[in-house]
């Protein structure tokens, strides 16, 4: 009895310790930090266009427009240590791609910006450091093209209800009252800047305040007229055009149409964030001051001030004690004091969740297209100024409505005409409509290949001028006939043989890359290691992959020593990535192999790596590098009848017995191992390939004469998707689309002065497969980590200079269609031989240009020079464009069997509004015949 009461009083003990301890818990938790959502505004960077009197502008050609400046770097690098102090007990000390999220606009500068902050959030440490050089790691950070930002470049200009709402808040007094007390000062602008007083838009005022500012920031001599008084008021000038796009006029519907897009997303991460299994901690936004302002407009906390450099706005989720979630808003515009709190009007500084979202719930919008009334095309309205010489009245409403409208779309918009803004993201000289490659649908058609034709360069356009303008400035031109001919004749040969006797020269380069060495993608049922004991999780870029991108980029490096800048230069180089994080890191580390800062690029001693925009396709909308291309009905059934086909069949036989015991080993159907293009072996193999590397133990079975047998399935699998049956046809809908960009690019570059002298695409193994499929030089084997395809153009030194006796338009269009043939004018031939010839001729400088091909899949060896077949390994480029035309499509979209959604609608709309019409027909054919009506007695009343 005495023990029953020991044991009972036991127990009691320890549920009453029990409660103690969960009640001990409750009293002293602390509220927990769950999710936070970053929107800063990019850094410092060079001027988007020097004014005309500006005496800077050499300098800012030689920067590049629009680039971040070191200053800039530093403040972004700044931003990321403040971040990483903040947040050093919520985010892990080294980076984990599960927990952050990076996206940005696509502009030079807010790529850049975005990585300089990543480097001082996430110092590589310990195991994550690849290179005892450079204490800095590669972090993918996402973007989509401007054509596509339906979330960070603000303003939406595309938005015919919003441009609609600007004409409404232009014409209000209150504004042009406003605006009224600038037109002394817009006129004190167009006197000492030398821009023409119309031509003061609202872009130009914010280029000139750009470019001001960066200059007094960056200590160079600030014009005499441009006190700190001027620039004050230029500021006051911008703050009141950015409210004004924001605000002052029905507000709530133009934050729907604008901020709320980014603060809806904003919220849909923090509900989420909510979810027990959710593991992300951070998403970063990369932007402009006008996100930041249309943001904080969205949520009515704004200040009216101009958001500075590095500006950035916090959104904090927080669980309370009592399990409720609340947020809390900070805004940091000055690096010497902490953010300021910001309390969303309505609510209390820790704003519950559900509260907050019920403040911001009218400025959210479900449905963007249909409220903004898309199908209304609106005109661009960028380029009107914003000075006005008469009081504005109610009689001139009509005049101002019709002056607003020019005035709508605001400095960074993007015109209807244009694929890229110019505001933030273009130089003055790029504000012409760009072609856009990625989509196939959008690729050119192949040119009519004709002999090349030497594009003789500005300058040497301009000692052509100038030889034929002085030479008449001193009378030659009254000189007797031979005495003409031989002052003319005489120059022009040296000029021709100096072009003919010039040296072989490399012209332009396109690479095609494959990331390097990453974590597996998937595993299969039987394997003996998960996700969780890779690090990174799966598809991730190793620090073995990002040494070998660097060494392809210092390979590199030397390769183009005496063709490329030794410093980095926008204008010379371009590169672009796929949207996977292994391939922006792998594009990232060939970066700082490629351009190691020098001297004056050298912002931070202790860090030689400088960022480099790295820009990238949406996955959604690739249709250029990730490869196989998806959505393509006739690759499809392409890919069924290779799978069936004879000649597939014969090379799969031999391994149908080991397909059986694979299926056996690594618990997957046979049925699916197969078919080889649904990457299940290729998938497997790649498992077992990386656990290898990487020191794993692999399966009993997994011998070296197995993996070799899944190393040939692979390769046969590759060989399948674009190859074996029918490969021309496979290779016009793949990776003929890749060889139509590079040629186009090839051919830009051998017919204009443009300074691009390099385009890179970092992607995959599928991307190099199909590339060398297209052009039949692939050899069968798995392009290894960091593999990659050169292209060289070269302008041979063997040129030939040619006459062709033309007596029409129609002649010269016949011997070249190259747009920048140079020739010299029938008036000025007719002038110097018409006593010789009495016909009319045009001299053309031909130029020949060839294409080398060199692939590089051993670091240890000389990249393999490739020939095309049916060409020498030095291809002229017109023979290379020849051979490689079958493989190049006019309409991907029709060759692919790709029907128009909108065309079946409206077809379908057109038949069913027949049908009714046809049904109402019969409808009144049988009320008249048999209805009531017919059958009435006229004579029943009387």
């Amino acid at each position: 009895m005495r023990a029953r009461q020991l044991v009972c009083g036991i127990w009691s003990l320890c549920f009453m310790f029990c409660l103690f301890c969960i009640f001990l818990h409750q009293t002293t938790a602390k509220r927990k930090l769950k999710f936070v959502s970053v929107v800063f505004r990019h850094g410092d960077h060079t001027p988007q266009e020097f004014f005309p009197t500006d005496k800077h502008k050499q300098a800012g050609r030689q920067q590049g427009y629009g680039q971040l400046t070191k200053l800039g770097i530093q403040q972004q690098y700044e931003l990321g240590q403040y971040m990483r102090r903040r947040y050093s007990y919520f985010l892990s000390v080294v980076y984990k791609q599960c927990e952050i999220y990076v996206q940005s606009t696509d502009c030079d500068y807010t790529l850049t910006s975005a990585q300089a902050s990543l480097a001082g959030l996430y110092p590589p440490t310990q195991d994550q450091i690849w290179n005892p050089g450079i204490l800095w790691q590669p972090i993918p950070v996402h973007t989509v093209p401007l054509s596509h930002d339906r979330l960070l470049y603000l303003p939406f200009s595309h938005c015919p209800k919003y441009n609609e709402l600007l004409r409404e808040t232009f014409a209000t007094r209150d504004f042009q009252r406003q605006l009224k007390q600038y037109r002394p000062f817009l006129k004190f602008l167009a006197t000492h800047t030398g821009y023409p007083l119309k031509k003061l838009n609202p872009e130009r005022i914010w280029k000139l305040s750009d470019t001001l500012q960066h200059e007094d920031i960056n200590n160079y001599t600030v014009p005499v007229w441009a006190t700190r008084g001027v620039r004050t008021k230029l500021t006051k000038l911008l703050e009141l055009l950015l409210q004004a796009e924001f605000g002052f006029h029905k507000q709530i519907q133009k934050s729907r149409l604008q901020g709320g897009a980014l603060l809806k997303t904003i919220l849909k991460h923090i509900s989420d964030a909510r979810k027990p299994s959710h593991q992300q901690k951070m998403v970063m936004y990369s932007a402009h001051a006008a996100t930041i302002a249309a943001l904080q407009m969205a949520l009515n906390v704004f200040n009216g001030k101009l958001p500075p450099y590095s500006a950035c706005h916090f959104f904090e989720l927080y669980q309370e004690k009592n399990g409720q979630y609340t947020i809390e808003m900070y805004y940091r515009n000055n690096t010497q004091r902490d953010p300021h709190p910001l309390t969303l009007p309505g609510c209390k500084f820790r704003c519950p969740l559900e509260r907050f979202t019920q403040l911001v719930s009218p400025v959210l919008l479900h449905y963007w297209t249909r409220e903004c009334r898309m199908k209304i095309l609106t005109k661009s309205s960028r380029e009107v100024s914003l000075f006005y010489e008469e009081e504005v009245s109610r009689g001139q409403l009509n005049n101002l409505l019709k002056a607003s409208e020019l005035l709508s779309e605001r400095v960074f918009s993007i015109s209807n005409n244009q694929n890229v803004s110019s505001r933030d993201c273009s130089s003055p000289r790029e504000l012409k409509p760009k072609k856009n490659f990625t989509s196939p649908a959008a690729v050119p058609p192949l040119l009519k290949v004709q002999p090349d034709v030497w594009a003789v360069q500005p300058e040497q356009l301009l000692e052509l001028q100038s030889l034929f303008s002085s030479s008449a400035r001193m009378g030659v031109i009254w000189l007797p006939n031979p005495s003409r001919i031989l002052c003319f004749s005489f120059p022009i040969t040296l000029l021709l043989l100096q072009w003919t006797t010039a040296e072989r020269e490399l012209k332009f380069v396109v690479a095609v890359f494959r990331h390097g060495d990453r974590t597996p993608v998937v595993n299969f049922p039987t394997d003996l290691h998960k996700e969780s004991e890779w690090p990174q999780g799966f598809g991730q870029l190793t620090k073995t992959g990002m040494q070998q991108l660097f060494e392809l980029g210092q390979y590199m490096r030397e390769r183009y020593s005496s063709f490329l800048n030794s410093t980095y230069n926008r204008h010379e180089f371009y590169i672009q990535s796929t949207d996977y994080d292994r391939t922006i890191m792998s594009a990232q580390s060939y970066l700082s192999g490629l351009f190691p800062p020098t001297s004056s690029q050298i912002w931070n001693p202790e860090l030689l790596w400088q960022p480099i925009p790295v820009h990238v396709i949406q996955k959604s909308t690739d249709q250029t590098l990730h490869f196989p291309l998806r959505d393509c009905p006739r690759f499809d059934e392409l890919q069924n009848e290779t799978q069936t086909s004879s000649e597939f069949q014969s090379r799969i036989q031999p391994y149908m017995e080991f397909l059986q015991t694979m299926a056996v080993n690594t618990g997957l159907e046979l049925n699916h191992l197969k078919i080889l293009d649904n990457f299940q072996l290729w998938n497997t193999y790649d498992t077992l390939h990386c656990e290898g590397i990487h020191n794993f133990t692999l399966p009993v079975w997994a011998t070296e004469d197995v993996i070799h047998k899944m190393e040939k399935l692979a390769e046969l699998a590759l060989l399948s998707l674009f190859g074996i049956y029918k490969t021309e046809e496979k290779s016009r809908l793949q990776g003929g689309v890749l060889v139509n960009i590079i040629l186009n690019s090839i051919k830009q570059a051998a017919n204009s002065s443009k300074q691009r002298k390099m385009e890179v695409y970092s992607a995959h193994d599928t991307t190099v497969g199909a590339l060398q499929i297209a052009l039949n030089i692939f050899n069968g084997k798995l392009p290894p980590y960091a593999a990659c395809q050169f292209f060289e153009l070269y302008q041979e030194s063997s040129g030939q200079v040619s006459s062709y006796v033309c007596k029409n338009k129609e002649c010269l269009e016949s011997v070249s269609p190259f747009p920048q043939i140079i020739f010299l004018s029938n008036t000025v031939l007719n002038l110097l031989f018409k006593n010789l010839f009495k016909n009319t001729f045009s001299m053309l400088f031909i130029r020949q240009y060839s294409i080398e091909m060199h692939y590089r899949n051993d670091s240890s060896k000389t990249p393999y020079l490739l020939t095309l077949p049916g060409c020498t390994s030095s291809c002229p480029l017109e023979k290379f464009a020849e051979l490689v035309s079958p493989v190049i499509t006019e309409n991907w979209s029709k060759e692919c069997g790709k029907k128009d959604k909108m065309k079946d609608i409206f077809i379908g709309f057109d038949i069913a509004v027949g049908l009714l019409f046809i049904f109402d027909l019969v409808l009144l054919y049988l009320l008249y015949h048999y209805g009531r009506c017919r059958r009435r007695n006229n004579y029943q009343d009387i």
